[in-house]
């Protein structure tokens, strides 16, 4: 594990951060909203020709009322209660292939394997986009204002630029190889990131200086620059 304070000053640190004066009341209304909304799942199975696993696509409703997608696989012809593991795979993956991810039903379990929104990658494949750019939940102190905008249902979201990180890691993702490492210690980690990210930052120059920069706007598909 990695650290930049020993252990004694992380057990004494304390962060300059505040709770904002609303923060009960926003998560109090957000969780009214998300429990009087229900989460409609629906499940198809999916043919993979395995014997010993079956697989399902699953969607359920989500935050803000998106469709979120999963995967389920159970022990072949499976018909009472099983022991189940849920996994959220957290940020960079997503549900996965269908034949993938096979241990847990394999021993008997049902595993459920979530998407993370607008995330995915080659090692786990993901579904659900995440809410477009330009609409985004609101963050700000007035977080539950019911004189805002609603879609789907009562949540309240405004429209904004949006958050420019992530815009930012999907491009250095999808054009940029920030994710197509095979390494585990930090230096090398360390230095194909830090590369990555100087690509990202000649592209971002480049196209501000031929005027065709753009907030939020990712660099273009296949850059020539980098074509070879």
């Amino acid at each position: 594990m990695l650290t930049d304070l020993s252990g004694d000053a992380l057990l004494a640190y304390r962060s300059s951060q505040l709770e904002p004066p609303d923060f009960d009341d926003f998560w109090a209304g957000t969780l009214a909203d998300a429990s009087g909304s229900g989460i409609d799942v629906r499940m198809t199975e999916v043919e993979t020709r395995l014997a010993t696993v079956d697989v399902f696509d699953v969607t359920f409703r989500g935050f803000a009322g998106q469709d979120v997608r999963a995967r389920l696989r159970l022990p072949a012809g499976s018909a009472g209660p099983l022991p189940a593991v849920v996994q959220y795979v957290g940020y960079g993956g997503g549900r996965g292939h269908a034949m993938k991810s096979l241990l847990w039903a394999s021993a008997r379990f049902a595993h459920l394997q979530i998407d993370t929104r607008g995330q995915g990658a080659g090692w786990s494949v993901g579904d659900t986009p995440r809410i477009p750019r330009r609409v985004r939940l609101r963050a700000a102190t007035t977080l539950h204002d019911r004189s805002l905008p609603k879609v789907r249902g009562n949540h309240p979201i405004e429209v904004h630029h949006g958050w420019r990180t992530e815009d930012d890691n999907k491009a250095g993702k999808d054009q940029l190889g920030l994710d197509a490492y095979q390494v585990r210690k930090w230096d090398p980690w360390h230095r194909h990131v830090t590369i990555s990210m100087l690509a990202h930052a000649f592209l971002a120059v480049t196209r501000a200086g031929l005027g065709k920069d753009e907030a939020c706007a990712p660099p273009p598909t296949n850059p020539p620059a980098l074509a070879r």
